[in-house]
């Protein structure tokens, strides 16, 4: 009987090794289960965060572009406003020019009219002493 009984407690000591085996092989396998599920949602998580931060570098690339070309807007108005205030004052010089060509054109005028009376007057009076010296 001693036999008997010894080989029943190692059967069930045996059992109880078996179902504590059977336990933990299906934990793992639970676990194993979980951690596969975490990594497949992981990985979901990470290709859309991936398509949402591409997206926004997308959109913040296309913003920069077009602040660069408010930026040369800008900076090509600011360049016209410069070259119209330069024509302003190029037309302004350029009246004033026109103004002092016709006042030097009305005095070279004046003094080529002047010339020509002393010229006129110098011959007449050339001619009266050419006429006395004949006398």
């Amino acid at each position: 009987m001693r036999r008997e009984s010894g080989s029943y407690v190692k059967l069930i000591k045996n059992r109880t090794k078996l179902k504590r085996a059977v336990a933990v092989k299906r934990e793992w396998y639970s676990a194993t289960a979980m951690a596969n599920e975490r990594v497949a949602s992981l990985t979901a998580e990470c290709a859309t965060t991936k398509a949402t931060l591409q997206e926004q570098e997308d959109q913040l690339w296309a913003k920069e572009m077009e602040c660069k070309a408010e930026g040369r807007r800008a900076e090509e108005a600011r360049i016209a406003k410069d070259l119209r205030g330069q024509i302003v004052v190029s037309k302004t010089e350029q009246e004033e020019l026109r103004s002092k060509i016709a006042e030097l054109t009305d005095d070279r005028d004046k003094e080529f009219k002047r010339t020509e009376e002393l010229t006129a007057s110098l011959a007449e009076e050339s001619g009266k002493h050419e006429g006395e010296l004949t006398d």
